[in-house]
């Protein structure tokens, strides 16, 4: 028997949208006050805890638990198709070694307030005469990293260096996180700006008063455009490449490797030549083609640093 033709939506979408609107106040009055609660007393016991033991503590956690979560799949995958010479114990091995790293950076997250970058204990910069020339000379530049390590600190070292710097974030979806995100990274009130529309346009806006930008570039951006990365198609965020050549800017590549619990080197690489073709099309695109490459060399040379749980290319 034939189907009835319908008029109106269909059922499954009626009880798709009843869904969705039951899980709004389930999620606002249930869901996030109880994992708000949950991660505000994490934050305050492992902030009661020396900064080294609770990213020891915490990372060895996360080296027995992570593998074992189904996002871990995800991880191993991206691990094989970047690196297909490796063998399944040398995947394992990145996996458990990723998971300990991020354990750490989770715990010292509860400490970045008061991680003190000047201490040469904590942190070694190569290349800390970049910092000094973009602190120094009134002009506005641009700075780029990616998830390795404890990414925080980068930022963190050039802002208790002096640098008038804002940066980009991912914000919250529970609101309790997000205050609680905001109070904890150490960074000036009204530093760092929630990724969004209006977001870039108010960077846009501080660049011209002459404020320096650092930004995280290493996840898909389905608004971007496409570039190799592992020999791979990846959708990538052009906003670097476009602000840099509106302000003809130096761009400076920031890695960040873990040498030790609590330990970091910093590199302020030299500025990437800005192109000049001729073509503003062909220019962001070599521009950023340049910045993702950067960002693949850092990740082939520390590959359990780098967070391998994000969904970076096309399925």
């Amino acid at each position: 028997m034939p189907d009835q033709p319908t008029s109106g939506p269909s059922s499954a979408a009626l009880s798709s949208l009843s869904s969705t609107l039951q899980d709004k106040p389930l999620k606002r009055f249930v869901v996030y006050p109880i994992t708000g609660a949950l991660a505000t007393l994490a934050f305050h016991i492992f902030r009661l805890v020396p900064i080294r033991r609770a990213s020891g503590f915490v990372g060895r956690v996360a080296k027995w638990l992570g593998p074992k979560l189904s996002i871990s799949k995800r991880a191993r995958r991206n691990l094989i198709q970047a690196f297909p010479e490796k063998t399944t114990a040398e995947i394992d091995r990145l996996v458990w070694e990723m998971w300990e790293s991020l354990g750490q950076t989770a715990a010292e997250f509860c400490h970045m307030d008061r991680f003190d970058t000047l201490d040469p204990d904590h942190i070694e910069i190569v290349g800390a005469e970049h910092l000094e020339a973009m602190r120094d000379d009134g002009e506005t530049a641009l700075m780029f990293s990616a998830h390795l390590a404890n990414w925080e600190v980068a930022g963190l070292a050039a802002i208790q260096r002096g640098m008038d710097l804002i940066g980009i974030y991912r914000r919250a979806n529970n609101p309790l996180v997000e205050r609680l995100f905001l109070n904890s990274r150490g960074w000036p009130e009204g530093s760092l700006i929630p990724k969004s529309e209006r977001g870039a346009r108010q960077c846009f806006i501080e660049m011209r008063r002459g404020r320096h930008l650092c930004l995280l570039m290493d996840q898909k951006l389905n608004e971007g455009i496409e570039v190799p990365f592992f020999g791979r198609p990846a959708m990538t965020s052009t906003m670097l490449a476009k602000y840099a050549l509106y302000f003809r800017c130096p761009v400076h590549p920031v890695s960040i490797r873990r040498m030790g619990l609590c330990r970091y080197r910093l590199e302020v690489e030299e500025a990437i030549p800005l192109p000049e073709t001729g073509d503003t099309d062909k220019d962001v695109e070599i521009l950023t083609r340049a910045a993702t490459d950067r960002i693949e060399a850092w990740v082939r040379r520390d590959p359990s640093q780098w967070l391998w749980l994000h969904n970076r290319w096309k399925a």
